[in-house]
């Protein structure tokens, strides 16, 4: 068993990641698709939907 080579540990990387452009991007999204909904509703050509109840 001594002949053996032995393992070589390497080095625990930082596993910390930086979430602050995904913060920002999914926040950019929620305001795209919030006023996005918003001004496609203004824009109805007034047909009423089928009430299902």
């Amino acid at each position: 068993m001594k002949n053996l080579p032995q393992k070589v540990r390497s080095r625990k990387v930082n596993s910390r990641v930086d979430l602050t452009a995904m913060v920002s991007v999914s926040f950019l999204l929620i305001i795209f698709f919030y006023g996005h909904n918003r001004i496609t509703k203004k824009q109805s050509y007034g047909f009423k939907s089928a009430r299902l109840w």
